[in-house]
């Protein structure tokens, strides 16, 4: 099996980084192949914005949403967005390792979820809950 963890500390020290340590060990030990994306050490941006995309859909209003969607059909994100699905798309199981702060992920989880879980990848408009295009894939 494919696993991808999306993982969230700045802090090698910490109990998430001791998670994510173990979950890597232990996934490998039972032969599955394990992509780690460590969003801090990455340096990974999270804002999206016009950044996102090659070449914009519509020059004269932007939006992201859409642009998305657009970037989904013809292959325009940036590398950095594009590579991220990449993995998503490969991997048959998903692993979120974060801290909570303040009942939420810290906003470099969110700009991941934002960027990467891109309409058009992730969902589309009638593609939602058990038709999603990313059904099938565990979490």
């Amino acid at each position: 099996m494919n696993v991808l963890i999306i993982h969230a500390s700045q802090e090698k020290q910490s109990f998430g980084s001791a998670m994510k340590d173990a979950m890597l060990e232990e996934l490998q030990k039972n032969g599955h192949s394990v992509t780690v994306s460590d969003l801090y050490e990455m340096k990974f941006n999270p804002t999206g914005g016009k950044d996102d995309f090659t070449q914009l859909g519509n020059e004269e209003y932007f939006n992201f949403m859409l642009e998305q969607k657009n970037a989904a059909e013809k292959g325009l994100f940036a590398s950095d967005v594009q590579s991220e699905i990449e993995k998503v798309k490969k991997a048959d199981l998903l692993i979120i390792n974060t801290p909570v702060w303040w009942f939420s992920t810290p906003a470099i989880v969110k700009g991941w979820f934002d960027r990467v879980l891109a309409t058009g990848v992730a969902w589309d408009f009638n593609g939602i809950y058990d038709k999603g295009l990313l059904r099938g894939k565990k979490q």
